[in-house]
């Protein structure tokens, strides 16, 4: 689903954090219209979204609401009238303090997984790449420079998620988010310097966690917003139609939106 439709998310009092995913290309009116909690928004599209002067309407001060996005598109959303009255700021990972071996740090969940790494010297950039392990299929590819601000993304999935920025010491990590459960995966991280010589290569395996399948209700909100965790995935219910967490169609009037 490329459109996020009018009213989507409306009055969702409990909604604090949105992902923009790859497949986005626009926001309607009114889609977040009284969510008064959102303090986050994460952009990952390879565009501008377009939104509506209206997208965030009932929201006294949007401007405190921070949308991430990579650095380059920083200049498009700063100079977007719409997306302006919002607090632009460019996605980065958080800085870590120091670690013990200067080696990837990999921990996992069902569908994310953490990668920290170990500053290096003169580094102009860090390149993170993610396959599957079986049928090497590449699912995202990051960059980020020194000083752990994303400078582009390019991905299968919505995979990445921003951390709080932490006081630089010595390392960064990342989480890379919407991963299958079960499933074994390679990563490699590389760092170059500006002439773009390898100054140090790392690489490894991990494997994300099973998931517990079934249907987990939870507590429908007074806009009567339902939220439910379907196999380890969160759907959100309004008004008959089923959405997934980034805001795709998944589900309308009886009839599974066709993929």
């Amino acid at each position: 689903m490329n459109t996020i439709a009018y009213g989507a998310f409306a009055y969702c009092l409990s909604l604090e954090r949105v992902t923009l995913g790859t497949r986005v290309r626009s926001i309607e009116e009114d889609a977040f219209c009284g969510c008064t909690k959102l303090k986050e928004i994460v952009v990952y599209a390879d565009r501008l979204i377009e939104i509506d002067e209206n997208t965030f309407s009932e929201i006294e001060k949007s401007d405190d609401i921070i949308v991430c996005v990579p650095a380059n598109r920083l200049d498009e959303y700063v100079s977007d009238e719409n997306w302006t009255k919002l607090h632009i700021q460019v996605l980065e990972a958080q800085t870590i303090g120091s670690m013990d071996e200067a080696v990837s740090v990999i921990t996992t969940s069902s569908s994310s997984v953490n990668i920290s790494w170990q500053a290096v010297p003169n580094t102009w950039r860090y390149v993170v790449t993610l396959t599957e392990k079986v049928s090497g299929k590449v699912i995202c590819t990051l960059t980020f420079n020194q000083e752990g601000y994303v400078m582009s993304v390019d991905y299968n999935k919505s995979p990445v998620r921003r951390l709080p920025k932490a006081i630089q010491e010595s390392g960064f990590s990342f989480v890379i988010e919407d991963l299958d459960p079960d499933m074994e995966y390679e990563y490699t991280l590389v760092a170059t310097d500006e002439r773009e010589t390898v100054l140090e290569s790392q690489s490894g395996t991990f494997s994300t966690k099973q998931v517990v399948t079934g249907t987990e209700d939870i507590q429908p909100s007074a806009a009567g917003i339902r939220k439910a965790l379907r196999n380890g995935v969160l759907h959100i219910e309004r008004d008959g139609v089923t959405y997934d967490a980034t805001g795709r169609l998944v589900k309308q009037a009886g009839k599974r939106k066709e993929r």
